[in-house]
């Protein structure tokens, strides 16, 4: 029979030693003055109700205006230069734990744009060809197959919601899959795409505009991105406005919503909605704030360069080349939907995005310490784990992330040396057996 010494006194527990917040680097929080004025007190709203990270909210709230828009404003980012005009698509992806509150804050930052949806459902098109159909803004959870044909009909753009996006991630993996190569030509959102199969209908897409956001877990980012060494297409890299916040503490809040700003919100994306096409530049000041900034990358991305290790981190930083003036064009818009130049106030909050994203993408490719990801998730699960437990009590448990047992004796390696956990002396009884290593938590946790 095991005898194990449960006589620890629990007045004598040892400090903690906190952890890294998260695995990697530190990132910035979100500050609202990131977003158009005009929205900004329903991004507060939603955030204060909801008791989530402001990152979710002000990620999805820019991602619904590029839905809003899609290819029919663009933004000419260099003076003299009249062939680069960039689509303000933008892709993003909310990374956090189940209990992030991820899901709740994108659906609610997307609300608008999901109503707009249901009525443009409603209304029957009937195509040059005699064909009908209906208008569409968004879709979620569709085939790629579905999505190209909503696409052909809806030339202006979709916006591509997939929570929970490690499922279309696998996809990727299966052979003869040609999902991945579509949706990494459809970032660019400026060229024509055809599809031409035996097995199914010829369909044309007049422009392949497509803005994307989903939610995923760190330690299936890890899994997929990371231990895979499959972020090295791009794809990953297109992700801009991937945010991994630090969790919050969350306050019971009971307010009705602000019904003011919600409607504030709303004209402002019927109206971008409604949009004719046309083409838009930076005026003289925000041209020279726009050009110091691309210089000024260049050199931060040769400095970069120099670290094969920061390989993955140059391409993301890249692809802002992109996204900042994206940006700077949906503030500008979102002030003001008659504009006819985007000024240096819109492209100075972009540039703040790019810095604030930064640290965002820091955090995401420097996951290295897949022990402290691990310990992590059993502290999350520490409410089940009560009594004295061992690595293999865990496992039995099948949590997702923690069903391995070589896996979960590492998180708890980190968790005893940083004391949070607690290794109880174990012995057998001179019947013999091997021993077995329990563990208890730290009496000074709360």
């Amino acid at each position: 029979m095991k005898i194990f010494d449960l006589t620890t006194q629990v007045t004598s527990d040892p400090k903690i030693t906190p952890l890294p917040q998260l695995a990697g680097l530190p990132v910035e929080k979100f500050d609202f003055s990131l977003l158009p004025s005009s929205l900004r007190k329903w991004g507060e709203d939603i955030q204060h109700r909801l008791q989530c990270p402001a990152d979710y909210v002000g990620v999805a709230i820019m991602i619904s205006l590029a839905a809003a828009v899609g290819n029919k404003v663009m933004i000419q980012p260099k003076a003299n230069d009249h062939s680069w005009k960039v689509v303000p698509n933008l892709w993003g992806l909310l990374i956090g734990s189940p209990s992030s509150m991820k899901s709740p804050a994108m659906d609610s930052a997307l609300k608008h744009i999901s109503k707009m949806e249901e009525i443009l459902r409603d209304v029957n098109v009937r195509s040059s060809t005699g064909t009908s159909y209906s208008k569409r803004i968004m879709v979620r959870d569709t085939t790629i197959e579905q999505l190209q044909i909503i696409q052909s009909d809806n030339p202006t753009g979709i916006l591509y919601v997939q929570d929970e996006i490690s499922a279309l991630f696998r996809k990727f993996e299966q052979p003869s899959n040609n999902d991945r190569p579509y949706l990494l030509e459809a970032f660019n959102g400026n060229a024509s795409y055809s599809v031409d199969r035996v097995t199914r209908k010829s369909v044309f897409i007049e422009k392949n505009t497509l803005s994307l956001i989903g939610t995923i877990q760190p330690d299936v980012l890890q899994d997929i991105f990371m231990s895979k060494g499959s972020s090295n297409d791009g794809f990953m890299q297109r992700l801009q406005l991937a945010v991994w916040p630090d969790p919050l503490k969350q306050e019971y809040i009971d307010e009705p919503p602000n019904e003011d700003a919600d409607c504030i919100a709303c004209d402002i994306f019927i109206e971008l909605y409604e949009l004719k096409n046309k083409i838009l530049c930076f005026c003289p000041k925000a041209q020279k704030v726009f050009t110091h900034w691309y210089k000024d990358s260049i050199r931060i991305l040769d400095e970069l360069n120099k670290d094969e290790a920061q390989h993955n981190l140059v391409n993301h930083i890249t692809k802002y080349r992109k996204m900042v003036p994206a940006v700077a064009l949906l503030i500008e818009l979102a002030e003001d939907p008659d504009a006819k130049e985007v000024v240096e106030e819109s492209i100075i909050t972009a540039i703040r995005w790019a810095n604030y994203l930064i640290t965002h993408a820091k955090r995401i490719y420097g996951i290295q310490d897949k022990d402290t990801l691990i310990a992590q998730s059993i502290i999350e699960k520490r409410d089940k784990l009560v009594k004295p437990f061992s690595p293999s009590e865990i496992v039995q448990k099948n949590w997702r992330g923690l069903n391995d047992t070589e896996n979960v004796k590492r998180g708890i390696g980190v968790l005893v040396k940083n004391n949070y956990l607690i290794k109880l002396i174990s012995s057998t009884s001179k019947s013999g057996g091997r021993p077995s290593d329990r563990y208890r938590w730290n009496s000074q946790l709360k």
